[in-house]
């Protein structure tokens, strides 16, 4: 039986931590430009949680969009 060895490259993307300029462009999708820009200059927890209030004010499911687009992790039980 052989076996595939494990890419190393395929193994980094999967545990990538997203950047703030992961979440940043991921805000420009459904946020005002100006507040996409005020987040860029947050450090990570600060923008994140700062853009969780702007989607919140703006209606926008924000737990089903940062998780689909891979800045929030679902977490296994």
């Amino acid at each position: 039986m052989e076996l595939e060895p494990i890419r190393q490259e395929q193994n980094e993307q999967e545990t990538k931590e997203p950047t703030i300029q992961d979440l940043v462009n991921v805000c420009r999708e459904v946020l005002a430009e100006e507040d996409c820009d005020e987040l860029a200059t947050m450090d990570f927890d600060e923008a994140l949680n700062n853009a969780i209030t702007m989607f919140e004010d703006q209606g926008i499911d924000w737990l089903e969009l940062l998780t689909e687009k891979g800045i929030l992790q679902k977490e296994s039980v």
